[in-house]
C-alpha cells in the first residue's frame, strides 16, 4: 500500500498537514507516488471539493510520471519499414521527376511526409486501438491528394511555373500528411482542448524528431570518419542507407517516444519532460523576439521599400511570420491555471505585445506582396504567400480581439480557442 495514501487518510482533510505531506514527498523525489496516494482518495470521493483541487493540482503529474510502456513491439517494426521505404526512394536516378534534361528533383522530398504519416497511423491503429475505418479514409485521401500533387505538375504552365509549384508541393504536403494524422486523432475528440493539446504535442514531436536527427547525424558521420580514415570510401547505396534510411525511423520513432495512443490528446502529460523544457525555452526566447521585432519596427521607415523591390527580403518576412506563430503556440500553456498569478500576467502581456507587433510586421510583408502582384503578374509563389499571410494575420487578430474582449480569467482558453479555430484553416 501506498506509504503516502495511509498519511493522508490519517491526516483527514488539514489543508496545512497535506501541503506539508507534499513538500515533503517532493523534497524525496516522490512527488509521483503522493500524486496517485491523491488521485486514490479523490476517486473514492469525487464529489469533496477540498480532494477534487488536489487532484486536478496533480492529475499530470501522476499521469506523466506513471510507467507508459511505449509500444516498440509496433514502433521498431514500422520505423524499419519507413527507413527502407526512404532508404528505396531516395535512388535519384530511378525515382525522380525531371523538370528537364538536367533538373531532377528527387521523389523522396514529396512522399516523405506522406510515407510518414501512413506509417505513425498504422502505430496509432495498432498500439492505441484507433479505428481502422477512420484510418484507412485519412490514409486514402492522404495518397489521394499526394498523387495529383505529383503527377499533374506539368499542368501548371512552363518551366518555370512547374519549378515554383514543385518547391511550393514539396513544403505543403507535410502539412497535409499532418492533417491526415490530426483527422485520426481528433475522431470523437474535436474540441478546443483537444485541438490545442495535438497541436502542443506536434510541436514536441517535430523537436524530438530534430533531436533524433542531429542524433544521428553526428553517429553517421563519425562511422563514415571512421571508414574513410582507413582509406575506404563506402558506396552510394551504404551512405542512402545511413542517411534516408535512417532519417526514415525518426518520425515513428519521435511519435512513440512523445506520444501515449491510448490517449486522447487533451490526456497526454504537458507538466514534464520535453513539454516543460520547450514551454521554459519558449518564455526565455518571449523577451528576446520583442526586442527583435521592436527594433525591426523601428527601422522600417528607414528601409521602407526593401521588401517591395527586394523578393529575399520579403521570403524573410514571411518566415519570421511563420516562426512568430510557432513560437505563440509554444508560448501558450496547456494548463495555464497551474501558474502563478504574477508569471500569468507577464506572460499574458507578452503574448499580446508579441502578436501585436507581429501582426504589424505581417500587414507591412502582405502589401509588399499585393504591390509587387499589382505591378507584375499574380505567380503561384505570390499566391501561396498571399494566402498564408492573410491566415497569419487572421489568427493574429483573432487572437487579440478574444483577449481583449473576454475575461481576463480565462486568457489561457481564448488563446486555445484562437490556435484550435485556425488550425482548421
Amino acid at each position: 500500500m501506498n506509504s503516502y495514501l495511509q498519511q493522508l487518510q490519517q491526516t483527514g482533510r488539514d489543508p496545512e498537514q497535506w501541503e506539508l505531506h507534499y513538500r515533503r514527498a517532493a523534497d524525496l523525489g516522490e512527488a509521483s507516488d503522493f500524486a496517485r496516494a491523491v488521485i486514490e482518495i479523490y476517486e473514492a470521493a469525487p464529489e469533496d471539493t477540498f480532494y477534487a483541487a488536489w487532484f486536478y493540482r496533480l492529475r499530470d503529474l501522476a499521469q506523466a510520471t506513471a510507467e507508459r510502456v511505449i509500444a516498440w513491439g509496433w514502433a521498431i517494426p514500422l520505423a524499419l519499414i519507413n527507413g527502407i521505404l526512404f532508404w528505396v526512394l531516395s535512388d535519384i536516378d530511378r525515382f525522380h521527376i525531371s523538370l528537364d534534361d538536367f533538373d531532377k528533383v528527387p521523389l523522396l522530398v514529396f512522399l516523405w511526409a506522406p510515407l510518414s504519416a501512413l506509417l505513425v497511423m498504422a502505430f496509432l491503429v495498432g498500439a492505441g486501438k484507433r479505428p481502422r475505418r477512420r484510418a484507412l479514409w485519412a490514409a486514402g485521401i492522404l495518397a489521394l491528394l499526394t498523387a495529383y500533387g505529383v503527377l499533374l505538375y506539368r499542368q501548371t504552365g512552363g518551366a518555370a511555373y512547374q519549378k515554383q509549384y514543385l518547391i511550393l508541393l514539396a513544403g505543403h504536403v507535410p502539412l497535409l500528411a499532418w492533417a491526415a494524422v490530426a483527422a485520426l486523432l481528433l475522431h470523437h475528440h474535436d474540441d478546443t482542448t483537444n485541438r490545442f493539446a495535438f497541436l502542443a504535442k506536434s510541436l514536441e514531436v517535430v523537436i524530438m524528431g530534430g533531436l533524433f536527427a542531429i542524433a544521428g547525424g553526428i553517429f553517421t558521420s563519425i562511422s563514415l570518419g571512421m571508414f574513410q580514415t582507413l582509406g575506404i570510401n563506402p558506396p552510394d547505396v551504404v551512405i542512402r542507407l545511413f542517411f534516408a534510411g535512417g532519417g526514415g525511423l525518426i518520425p515513428v520513432l519521435a511519435v512513440a517516444t512523445i506520444y501515449d495512443p491510448t490517449r486522447s490528446p487533451a490526456r497526454q502529460s504537458f507538466s514534464v519532460g520535453l513539454s516543460k523544457l520547450i514551454n521554459l525555452l519558449m518564455r526565455l526566447m518571449l523577451p528576446l523576439s520583442l526586442l527583435v521585432l521592436v527594433i525591426f519596427l523601428a527601422l522600417v521607415p528607414a528601409h521602407f521599400d526593401e521588401p517591395f523591390k527586394n523578393r529575399e527580403v520579403l521570403i524573410i518576412y514571411n518566415v519570421m511570420m511563420f516562426a512568430v506563430v510557432v513560437l505563440l503556440m509554444g508560448l501558450t500553456p496547456m494548463n495555464w491555471r497551474e501558474l502563478a498569478p504574477g508569471l500569468q500576467r507577464w506572460l499574458r502581456r507578452g503574448i499580446i505585445t508579441l502578436a501585436a507587433l507581429a501582426w504589424l510586421a505581417g500587414l507591412y510583408a502582405l502589401s509588399a506582396i499585393v504591390w509587387r502582384t499589382w505591378h507584375g503578374h499574380l505567380t503561384p509563389n505570390r499566391l501561396t504567400f498571399i494566402g498564408w499571410n492573410l491566415i497569419n494575420l487572421g489568427l493574429l487578430a483573432y487572437l487579440l480581439l478574444k483577449q481583449f474582449r473576454q475575461p481576463l480569467g480565462d486568457w489561457g482558453q481564448r488563446l486555445h480557442e484562437a490556435f484550435a479555430r485556425f488550425a482548421s484553416v
